[in-house]
């Protein structure tokens, strides 16, 4: 038979002494913590919120219709827009996709949403002299140009809308009698196979439009940075427009 004793020291009473001061530091710490938890918390959705309204870049998606040809093929809807919950889904797959707005095009409203959430922003941003960027992305066939507003199938896409936009609010400065000198200059380029081509070169010698100017040819130009180090694309044209018919014209 064995037994055992335990024997306390004036030295191992000092360590479990010290080992409780430990302890209630530590409890003393974590409840201070507790206590500036929601504070910090505050802040941070402040913060979070600060960082949504700055937010340069934002995703949306606009499910086109069905083209006519597609519907006598007898093809069938394989791409699926909730609205409501802002994602995606495929009839051949269990997954969704989520992004900043979704958008169907079988809602005839749908082309207005897309403007009014993601476009307008950008417009109100450059009257008051910031830079704003649509870019349209998507496999052949996809829907950008329809989307865009500059196809034959589109009812007002995006870039109708941006035109009419500066030119509403050019007339409402002149009319207002300001003494500002308002020019909207227009410019349009494509990137193709790495090479950057003018569509606005008067190069060409095949005619004239009925702006007098050439019809469009492209001209590849280069990617230049200029002496305040903004980048720049050196050889390209700009022509001035003063109404919505002349812009469409051009583009």
């Amino acid at each position: 038979t064995s037994s055992s004793s335990t024997s306390t020291s004036p030295d191992d009473e000092k360590e479990d002494s010290g080992t409780t001061e430990e302890e209630g530091e530590m409890t003393a710490a974590t409840n201070h913590a507790k206590m500036r938890e929601p504070a910090e918390e505050e802040k941070q959705g402040e913060h979070n919120e600060e960082e949504e309204k700055v937010m340069s870049v934002k995703v949306a998606v606009m499910v086109r219709p069905m083209l006519e040809e597609e519907l006598v093929d007898g093809n069938d809807i394989a791409i699926f827009a909730d609205e409501e919950k802002q994602s995606i889904s495929c009839a051949t797959s269990y997954h969704t996709f989520t992004y900043d707005h979704v958008y169907s095009g079988e809602d005839k409203k749908s082309e207005k949403k897309l403007y009014d959430n993601c476009v307008e922003p950008l417009v109100s941003g450059l009257l008051n002299g910031l830079n704003g960027t649509v870019l349209a992305y998507g496999q052949t066939g996809s829907g950008k140009t329809y989307t865009m507003g500059t196809s034959a199938g589109a009812t007002f896409g995006v870039v109708p809308r941006v035109v009419r936009a500066l030119f509403e609010e050019k007339d409402k400065i002149t009319e207002s009698g300001s003494t500002d000198t308002i020019s909207i200059r227009v410019g349009f380029v494509e990137i193709h196979k790495e090479e950057i081509h003018d569509l606005l070169s008067s190069s060409s010698s095949n005619g004239a439009n009925s702006l007098g100017n050439k019809k469009l040819a492209p001209t590849v130009i280069t990617l230049r940075e200029d002496a305040l180090g903004a980048i720049c694309l050196n050889g390209s044209s700009e022509i001035e427009v003063n109404s919505e018919e002349e812009m469409a014209e051009l583009l």
